[in-house]
């Protein structure tokens, strides 16, 4: 399963394993732990988080 979770140093959507307990962001480089991140989206297969990120980058201000 992956989540979709937002870095907590530059505000960006990442796409995470949740099998692991962190995620470096690429954009800013800042350690984001998954059981602190806000999460916003899951999904089963890395091709549908994908599309997620995606539709939930469309409709953000």
């Amino acid at each position: 399963m992956y989540l979709i979770i937002i870095c907590s140093g530059c505000g960006r959507l990442l796409i995470a394993d949740a099998s692991t307990k962190s995620r470096k962001c690429p954009y800013c480089g800042i350690k984001v732990w998954l059981s602190k991140a806000k999460k916003v989206g899951r999904a089963e297969k890395a091709i549908e988080a994908s599309v997620l990120v995606q539709q939930l980058k469309r409709k953000r201000p």
